[in-house]
């Protein structure tokens, strides 16, 4: 205990949240398991090798505090705890070493958000709270909205205008002096153009969830479903 104390909080990093005293908990455990082990295998743990015996017999028979102290530090290091050493799971020391897998607040700011309407900054948990579009696809679709926009003609703009603004388009007939079945008839032709231009699904695009919420969505699903089945 003396040593692990003295030592963990220096040599070991600590991953996530953890901080000393927690990991002097969890190398304490995974002491008290490789001791039980020992004797398990009919080895005996001493405090220091016994000066009258050999060192083959001491290899053999006897297991100092020192080495489970020195072994205990060294898989503490490499990510090892007591509830295991899994190197696949997400949430998993070992894994974070090797870089594989990152935690991140959700009170951190969103790398790819900017301010809300409030001006206040968007935080990682309002971005995944929210049934929207990422704001990287919703910039590159504005983007080629503004190109087909430039090219299009005084008439066309302003049948889209008065189309996003809610007016009848018999009010635009008479604005122009045209008669209203030649707006629809540009309105229609419009359409078609929307749809070459942005592709034809593109309204199935807009409506459809972001691709981003399927696993979040999918894990509480399965929660949902797993606690109506204690309730049955």
């Amino acid at each position: 205990m003396p040593r692990l104390i003295s030592a963990i909080p220096n040599a070991v990093s600590f991953i996530g949240s953890e901080d000393a005293h927690e990991l002097i908990q969890d190398g304490t455990l995974i002491a008290a398991k490789m001791i039980h082990n020992a004797e398990q295998a009919g080895k005996k743990v001493v405090k220091t090798p016994g000066a009258r015996r050999g060192r083959s017999a001491r290899k053999v028979k006897e297991v100092t505090a020192g080495n489970v102290a020195f072994y205990t530090i060294q898989k503490l290091k490499c990510g090892r705890r007591s509830t295991g050493s899994s190197t696949v799971d997400i949430y998993g020391s070992g894994t974070q070493i090797n870089g594989t897998t990152r935690l991140t607040s959700l009170d951190e700011a969103a790398l790819t958000a900017s301010d809300d309407d409030l001006g206040e900054p968007l935080l990682l948990h309002d971005v995944l709270s929210r049934d929207e579009e990422d704001p990287a696809t919703k910039a590159a679709r504005k983007m080629d909205w503004d190109s087909f926009m430039a090219g299009l003609s005084g008439r066309e703009k302003a049948i889209i205008q008065f189309i996003v603004e809610g007016e009848p388009l018999a009010k635009l007939a008479r604005k122009r002096h045209l008669d209203p079945s030649t707006i629809r008839h540009q309105k229609d032709q419009l359409a078609k153009s929307i749809a070459e231009f942005m592709g034809f699904d593109i309204l199935s695009q807009i409506e459809r969830r972001p691709g981003w919420k399927d696993s979040l969505n999918t894990t509480r699903e399965k929660f949902a479903c797993r606690e109506e089945r204690r309730h049955l």
